[in-house]
Protein backbone atom coordinates (compact mmCIF):
# COMPACT_ATOMS: atom_id res chain seq x y z
CA UNK A 1 0.00 0.00 0.00
CA UNK A 2 1.01 3.48 -0.57
CA UNK A 3 0.53 6.93 1.59
CA UNK A 4 0.34 10.39 1.45
CA UNK A 5 0.87 12.26 4.50
CA UNK A 6 -1.26 15.30 5.69
CA UNK A 7 0.29 17.27 8.42
CA UNK A 8 -2.09 19.67 10.35
CA UNK A 9 -0.88 22.15 12.49
CA UNK A 10 -3.12 21.78 15.64
CA UNK A 11 -2.14 23.97 18.13
CA UNK A 12 1.16 26.72 18.94
CA UNK A 13 1.87 27.36 22.46
CA UNK A 14 3.61 30.62 22.55
CA UNK A 15 5.26 32.10 19.13
CA UNK A 16 6.87 29.36 16.71
CA UNK A 17 9.95 30.80 15.06
CA UNK A 18 9.19 28.85 11.94
CA UNK A 19 5.62 31.12 11.36
CA UNK A 20 3.36 27.76 11.64
CA UNK A 21 0.44 28.50 12.58
CA UNK A 22 -2.74 26.71 14.05
CA UNK A 23 -5.01 25.21 11.15
CA UNK A 24 -1.46 24.95 8.60
CA UNK A 25 -2.19 22.37 6.91
CA UNK A 26 1.13 20.70 4.71
CA UNK A 27 2.22 17.51 2.58
CA UNK A 28 5.02 15.59 4.08
CA UNK A 29 6.72 12.22 3.55
CA UNK A 30 9.71 10.44 4.81
CA UNK A 31 11.64 11.72 2.45
CA UNK A 32 10.37 15.53 2.41
CA UNK A 33 9.48 17.53 4.79
CA UNK A 34 7.32 19.68 2.88
CA UNK A 35 7.22 23.45 4.33
CA UNK A 36 7.79 21.63 7.43
CA UNK A 37 10.69 23.49 9.80
CA UNK A 38 13.35 21.00 10.45
CA UNK A 39 13.04 21.11 14.06
CA UNK A 40 9.46 19.43 13.77
CA UNK A 41 10.34 16.98 10.71
CA UNK A 42 12.84 15.70 13.02
CA UNK A 43 10.09 15.00 15.92
CA UNK A 44 7.60 13.32 13.47
CA UNK A 45 9.93 11.27 11.05
CA UNK A 46 9.59 8.33 13.05
CA UNK A 47 6.49 8.36 13.17
CA UNK A 48 6.11 9.37 9.84
CA UNK A 49 8.86 6.20 8.65
CA UNK A 50 6.42 3.65 10.82
CA UNK A 51 2.98 4.41 8.93
CA UNK A 52 4.78 4.48 5.68
CA UNK A 53 5.53 0.77 6.61
CA UNK A 54 1.89 -0.09 7.46
CA UNK A 55 2.10 0.15 11.46
CA UNK A 56 -0.74 0.65 13.80
CA UNK A 57 0.32 2.06 16.71
CA UNK A 58 -1.88 1.11 20.00
CA UNK A 59 -3.24 4.48 21.03
CA UNK A 60 -4.55 5.27 17.32
CA UNK A 61 -7.10 2.29 17.03
CA UNK A 62 -8.43 3.91 13.58
CA UNK A 63 -4.73 3.25 12.17
CA UNK A 64 -4.54 6.58 10.19
CA UNK A 65 -4.11 9.58 12.58
CA UNK A 66 -1.49 9.86 14.93
CA UNK A 67 -0.52 13.32 17.31
CA UNK A 68 3.07 15.05 17.61
CA UNK A 69 4.71 17.82 19.54
CA UNK A 70 7.44 20.11 18.00
CA UNK A 71 10.24 19.41 20.92
CA UNK A 72 10.35 23.47 21.59
CA UNK A 73 8.73 23.22 25.02
CA UNK A 74 8.43 27.05 25.30
CA UNK A 75 6.71 27.49 21.74
CA UNK A 76 5.62 24.42 21.43
CA UNK A 77 3.60 23.40 17.88
CA UNK A 78 1.20 20.06 18.11
CA UNK A 79 0.48 18.49 15.20
CA UNK A 80 -1.97 15.67 13.91
CA UNK A 81 -0.42 13.39 11.01
CA UNK A 82 -3.10 12.18 8.90
CA UNK A 83 -2.36 9.11 6.54
CA UNK A 84 -4.18 8.49 3.78
CA UNK A 85 -3.79 5.62 1.32
CA UNK A 86 -3.46 6.08 -2.67
CA UNK A 87 -3.09 3.60 -5.52
CA UNK A 88 0.13 3.23 -6.76
CA UNK A 89 1.39 5.19 -9.32
CA UNK A 90 4.58 5.83 -11.88
CA UNK A 91 5.54 8.83 -10.38
CA UNK A 92 5.74 7.78 -6.36
CA UNK A 93 8.68 8.61 -4.58
CA UNK A 94 8.98 5.24 -3.42
CA UNK A 95 8.17 3.55 -7.18
CA UNK A 96 10.94 1.29 -8.14
CA UNK A 97 12.78 1.51 -4.88
CA UNK A 98 11.97 -1.99 -3.50
CA UNK A 99 15.12 -3.53 -2.11
CA UNK A 100 16.23 -6.41 -4.08
CA UNK A 101 17.79 -9.45 -2.67
CA UNK A 102 20.92 -10.76 -3.96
Amino acid sequence: MNYEFELKVTGVKGHCRAGHKEGDIMKVSPLNAGNLCGTAFHSVFPMLLALNMDAKLPWDPEGNIVHSACPDLRNQMTMEIRRIPVEPSEDSPYAGRMLQSK
